[in-house]
């Protein structure tokens, strides 16, 4: 997978999604930078979110039989979140390397109040 939000343009994320599916990769986590004080990437701007969900959907369509998984600062979607689903088979929750992420039991319920169905490993 990759991380959005160091300074890529377009083109980078393109090639990114291309060399994936060349290493016919199954599990494509994408993340959004967190941008963590005390860091060298303390400054940088949040990634809009209109840009995550067009980077989720480019590689959805780049990689179509492979899982797609939001992963570190899709909070950062804030309401939108749900709208990652359309693009992604599944997200991360209950914390990263480096921050808590959002609690599964309140993500399950953004879930299913978006008219999603919750799979678990005992589904």
């Amino acid at each position: 997978g990759g991380i959005v939000g160091l300074g890529e343009n377009i083109d980078d994320i393109i090639d990114m999604g291309l060399s994936l599916r060349e290493m016919e990769i199954e599990s494509i986590p994408i993340n959004f930078l967190l941008a963590i004080k005390g860091t060298r990437m303390q400054n940088r701007p949040s990634v809009e979110t209109s840009h995550a969900l067009k980077v989720l959907c480019l590689m959805r369509l780049l990689n179509p039989d492979k899982e797609v998984r939001v992963a570190a600062g899709r909070e950062g979607l804030n309401e939108q979140q749900s709208k990652a689903l359309y693009a992604a088979n599944s997200l991360f929750v209950d914390g990263y390397l480096t921050t808590e992420g959002e609690n599964h039991e309140d993500v399950k319920a953004w879930i299913e109040g978006a008219g999603f169905t919750v799979e678990t490993a005992a589904n």
